[in-house]
């Protein structure tokens, strides 16, 4: 996960939306020395007042967080499926992903989410801004599809049963 970028982007949103913030999840399988990196990126760039780190959150409180939120952002350079996109989309979260085969993929089944170009930092703002001003939080009919979509194409049961089938 390129989570630099996520930083570095901060500013430019911040000069379009003043009161954004952030909140960075933090896997289990960074090491700390990277954590502390971001960090030190955090206090350099002087937007610690607008980024907040979370660590490991239960995996029944995700949809709580990812609901409330007004965008999902990943960062990620290479994703099998990217189930955290897929999760965020199915809360009705807008979801800005990088441009990477895995998300491209799911832009071809009909999810609706923002594609910015991987590393670029400015691209990334970009499409962050322009989705909380198109206040895509509040299009229920995007949200529908999405949802609709994934219980089609990503249902687990449903995709059990295929691979029975095949076997």
């Amino acid at each position: 996960y390129n989570v630099e970028c996520l930083i570095e982007s901060v500013p430019y949103v911040i000069k379009e939306i003043p009161n954004a913030k952030f909140m960075i999840k933090m896997g289990h399988i960074i090491p700390e020395e990277r954590v502390e990196k971001f960090k030190n990126l955090v206090k350099n760039l002087k937007i610690s007042n607008r980024v907040k780190f979370i660590g490991y959150v239960p995996y029944n409180d995700l949809p709580n967080y990812l609901a409330c939120a007004d965008v999902y952002v990943s960062t990620s350079l290479f994703d099998g499926l990217g189930i955290s996109n897929i999760e965020a989309l199915a809360c009705g979260t807008p979801a800005v992903l990088a441009d990477i085969d895995s998300t491209r993929n799911l832009i071809k089944k009909g999810l609706h989410a923002r594609l910015y170009p991987p590393k670029d930092s400015k691209a990334l703002a970009k499409e962050i801004i322009a989705s909380i001003k198109n206040k895509e939080k509040e299009n229920k009919e995007i949200h529908k599809e999405n949802y609709e979509n994934i219980k089609e194409h990503y249902d687990f049961d449903k995709n059990i049963e295929k691979v029975e089938k095949l076997y």
